[in-house]
């Protein structure tokens, strides 16, 4: 997720965009030696970052400025900067959306303003002078990000948006008509494309794909290249600029925290360069490319700040500039997912049960992550009934509107095996669930189906949406967790797996954390062994 939205006017100033802790909009304007040339409080409470544009230097009106975002409503809102003065309202251009705005603008001064709505599909709708004089027009496709949109042509667009399937999909306008549908260009993309033109029938997008890596496709006016990979280990939306022909320069978050350079000059890749310093980041980065050879790059730091770097035609500037202050800036669809407590009405054992818990947790097609946590001994007349699980927790993630997190987590009594065996079948098991989960979610969403009411496992099974799955799933389980020998009284005493939206994640974390707590009704057990009964609480909460 790339939180700041970034633009260069007409002024020669760079602008930059994002939401506070109470996600009401921000505006700040500046250059390489002085950034409080402007610095202003939009208003507004937004449910996606931001998108802006600045207008073209053969622009009818060369000092405008236009924000984008959604609202509470989801709706799609605006508000323009006349050289002067802020409009003082935000207006509303309607629809109900589920991904970010993306927005261009072309040397003409129009605007053209896309999103993806409830039924996942595109929708696109343009304005010109202030005016926005038709409604919301539906380009079709089913989508699972935002789009990204370039123009090597002032009578030409690109669009570029991860497909459901998690492919890239592309559509273009030249004049008024539309490609005949959207073309799919493959690969398998964990965040969402990026696209810039380095000149006439040339166009260049970048993604982060599912094994971390950078992953780039062009097209040369003629022919689309393969997929190339470039490498690293990444872990949000990338950013791409380019000041001319043969320069390309892309900046990416790795896992450990440091924003990566990658860049191509005229007939070889270089870099990657790591930006390694005191600071350590928490989303994507976005850069801008101003004039030839110069560049700025912006990013949020695990501090909640906004620092900003800048080459100036020679070196990179030394010092990371903190631009904010103290805590002014926040994304608005990040959480932290966690299994936080265990309580045993009854055990499986005559007296005390022997646990392992276990959480996986997959948003969007990133990388699965996965937690173990050994319980121990729980439960009967000796040991203690519940247990806190401070292991099992995920933050932060990053899921956006229209795209799905699946959580999900397994608790065996198991006092026989070994402790590493416990712990690899678990992941296991847990990883194999997720991944049948994921691909059920997308193919539901990419044919059209708005909600996840059930998500389908195992080649049939149904597993419900929240809820315990010790019923038609525990044969499935159990035979991912076939690499650890039951004995005795061993067996799964709790399995759950929580499957939603980004949307309906924003909205049930809307007045604060989500807190559940399911019963988890035992098992069939050996002769002698007990009817077990768990409760587990898990939350989810913004960050």
């Amino acid at each position: 997720m790339n939180g700041i939205a970034v633009t260069f006017s007409a002024a020669n100033r760079t602008d930059m965009y994002w939401l506070d802790s109470e996600f009401a909009m921000h505006h700040k304007s500046g250059d390489a030696t002085d950034w409080n040339i402007s610095w202003d409080d939009l208003g507004g409470t937004f449910t996606s970052v931001p998108a802006a544009v600045a207008a073209q230097p053969l622009s009818p009106h060369p000092h405008q400025l236009d924000v984008f975002g959604l609202g509470l409503d989801y709706a799609m809102y605006h508000k323009t900067f006349d050289g002067t003065n802020w409009t003082p309202q935000w207006e509303n251009l309607g629809g109900i959306f589920i991904s970010a705005p993306g927005a261009i603008e072309r040397q003409t001064g129009r605007i053209d303003l896309f999103g993806v709505g409830l039924d996942y599909a595109m929708y696109h709708r343009f304005g010109q002078g202030g005016r926005w004089p038709r409604g919301w027009e539906r380009l079709g496709g089913t989508f699972s990000s935002t789009a990204s949109i370039v123009s090597f042509d002032p009578t030409r667009l690109d669009v570029f948006a991860r497909g459901a399937d998690f492919t890239l999909r592309h559509r273009y306008l030249v004049g008024s008509t539309w490609s005949s549908d959207w073309q799919n260009l493959g690969g398998s993309l964990a965040s969402p494309p990026v696209a810039v033109s380095w000149g006439p029938n040339r166009l260049d997008v970048f993604a982060v794909g599912t094994d971390g890596g950078l992953w780039h496709r062009w097209w040369d006016g003629e022919l689309w290249s393969d997929w190339e990979g470039l490498g690293g280990s990444l872990t949000a939306t990338p950013s791409a600029v380019t000041w001319g022909p043969n320069r390309l320069d892309v900046f990416a978050l790795g896992t450990d925290a440091t924003i990566y350079h990658y860049w191509w000059d005229a007939d070889s890749w270089r870099g990657r360069e790591s930006f390694r310093g005191t600071v350590a980041f928490t989303a994507g980065p976005t850069g801008i490319s101003p004039a030839p050879n110069w560049i700025d790059v912006v990013a949020p730091g695990t501090d909640n700040n906004i620092y900003y770097k800048v080459w100036n035609g020679a070196v990179w500037q030394p010092v990371l500039w903190n631009l904010t202050g103290t805590g002014h800036m926040k994304l608005p669809t990040r959480y932290r997912l966690s299994v936080d407590h265990v309580h045993v009405t009854t055990t499986r054992s005559p007296d005390a049960d022997t646990d392992t818990a276990q959480a996986a947790i997959a948003a969007g097609n990133w990388a699965i992550q996965t937690k173990t946590q050994a319980i121990g001994d729980i439960g009967g007349l000796s040991n203690p009934k519940e247990a806190q699980l401070n292991l099992l927790h995920f933050e932060p993630i990053a899921v956006e509107l229209c795209e799905a997190v699946l959580f999900n987590y397994l608790i065996v009594n198991n006092g026989h095996a070994d402790q590493k065996d416990i712990d690899a079948a678990l992941v296991k098991a847990g990883t194999s669930l997720t991944s049948d989960s994921v691909s059920a979610i997308s193919k539901d969403l990419g044919a059209g189906i708005g909600a996840i009411i059930g998500v389908e496992v195992a080649g049939g099974l149904i597993a419900p949406v929240i809820g315990s799955l010790l019923g038609s799933l525990v044969d499935f389980l159990l035979g991912n967790l076939g690499g650890i020998v039951f004995a005795d009284c061993d067996g799964l005493v709790a399995a759950e797996q929580i499957a939603l939206t980004g949307r309906d994640l924003h909205l049930k974390t809307a007045n604060g954390p989500l807190s559940v707590t399911t019963t988890h009704p035992g098992t069939d057990s050996p002769t002698g062994c007990g009817t077990s009964q768990y409760e587990v609480t898990w939350s989810i909460k913004r960050v």
